[in-house]
């Protein structure tokens, strides 16, 4: 019996997070992260010392911390 495209793209769509190692889904490459606030106002955020690229752990501290700032402006609002 053939799947259905729909079929076989829901048995290949990943679940959990792109930082989630376990589905090999690997966060390489990622040399600079910028959030812009609006009117000229960016925060950039690179790795530390001799590192070129952020790895995971780091990755998820950063989302960790955005999560935080989402919940504050909520609050404000």
């Amino acid at each position: 019996m053939m799947e259905s495209r729909q079929e076989s793209a829901n048995r290949r769509r990943i679940s959990g997070t792109p930082l989630d190692l376990r589905y090999d889904v690997n966060p390489r490459g990622i040399r600079e992260v910028v959030i812009d606030y609006g009117e000229e106002t960016r925060e950039v955020w690179r790795p530390q010392g001799e590192k070129r690229e952020f790895e995971a752990y780091e990755l998820f501290q950063m989302a960790t911390y955005l999560k935080d700032l989402a919940v504050q402006q909520r609050r404000k609002q």
